[in-house]
């Protein structure tokens, strides 16, 4: 256990700090170990005036004038009060009187006069007692408040309690008939995603029919396009061929005479040797005309034979191609000689 002046100490350490509660308490302890010293009631009150308490500060202070009042009297702190009305000590042998040996006994004394002071002290006593009760029964009152408020508040959250409860039992039993709603819901959403299965099953089917037919399709339609491109490079060609054949012209030069004969086979096909030599003569002026050149063929006859060339204008000189040997015989000099393309296009 602590002594006095340590939790004097404490004490007035905890007021200054300014936690007066604190300080209140343990000057409480400090009156329980010294209660006849004023300065503590002193203290007392001016924690319970720092704590808004008035009521028991003014208590402490009359409590604190009261045991000063003892204190003028005579009495010290430490010094246990007299008791009013207690017996006086024993007289002295010289006192003593009585019979035979064994036998005395104690004379009486004259009880000592009462004096006004002794009820004040005891007046004080039972004021400081009072006071002391009322106190440490305020503080009781104080703290059975502090539990029946305490308590109300407990039971009004309670309640709020159990109106929240009640309010989210009320919602639960909304949310489960939701849950049943969509579970339901559900359900149905299952049976059409199975049937929407079963569909896209028979899509796919009808798809990949499809995607053959459209395979099968694009197959003619490249084949298709192919011909069609092949029919029109034939015809591109046959459009340049026929433009030749309809605006034909003479050879520039001899040169250019030759090395057309050099190319052309008329003379060396295989497939011509049976042919005669006026068979060969226009063989070689439809060839000569399909490349864009006038090289036309020409007859002679007497009794006996038919004689066969092919004439040709070539730089305002005329000539003549044997089309069996390709032999060029250069003739006479245009002296005007005939346009390049005799009939043009117009």
């Amino acid at each position: 256990m602590e002594d006095l002046a340590t939790l004097e100490k404490k004490t007035i350490d905890a007021f200054m700090a300014g936690d007066y509660q604190k300080s209140r308490d343990m000057c409480y302890k400090l009156i329980k170990l010294a209660p006849h010293d004023p300065r503590y009631f002193i203290h007392l009150a001016e924690c319970h005036q720092k704590l808004g308490e008035l009521g028991l500060a003014e208590k402490c202070r009359t409590m604190a004038q009261a045991m000063s009042s003892v204190e003028a009297l005579g009495m010290t702190q430490t010094a246990p009060l007299p008791l009013v009305g207690a017996e006086a000590a024993p007289p002295t042998a010289a006192s003593y009187s009585g019979g035979g040996a064994g036998t005395g006994q104690w004379a009486p004394q004259p009880q000592p006069a009462r004096r006004n002071s002794a009820w004040i002290v005891l007046s004080s006593i039972l004021a400081v007692a009072l006071i002391m009760l009322g106190v440490f029964y305020a503080q009781g009152v104080g703290k059975l408040n502090d539990a029946n408020a305490h308590i109300y508040n407990l039971e009004t959250q309670l309640a709020e309690e159990k109106a929240t409860v009640a309010s989210l039992e009320v919602q639960l039993s909304a949310e489960k008939a939701t849950v049943a709603s969509l579970q339901t819901q559900l359900t149905a959403e299952k049976a059409n995603v199975a049937d929407l299965k079963t569909r896209l099953t028979a899509s796919e089917g009808k798809v990949t029919s499809l995607t053959a037919d459209l395979a099968a399709a694009n197959s003619k339609v490249a084949s298709t396009q192919a011909s069609l491109a092949k029919a029109y490079a034939d015809l591109a060609v046959s459009a340049s061929s026929l433009k030749q054949v309809q605006d034909p012209r003479h050879f520039n030069t001899l040169a250019e005479l030759q090395t057309w004969l050099a190319k052309d086979d008329t003379n060396t096909n295989p497939a011509y040797t049976a042919s005669s030599s006026y068979a060969k003569a226009f063989i070689l002026q439809v060839k000569a005309l399909r490349d864009g050149y006038l090289l036309p063929a020409c007859l002679d006859w007497d009794a006996t034979y038919i004689y066969s060339w092919n004439a040709a204008v070539v730089g305002g000189v005329a000539v003549s191609v044997n089309a069996s040997t390709d032999v060029i015989t250069t003739g006479p000099t245009f002296g005007s000689p005939p346009p390049s393309h005799p009939l043009p296009m117009p």
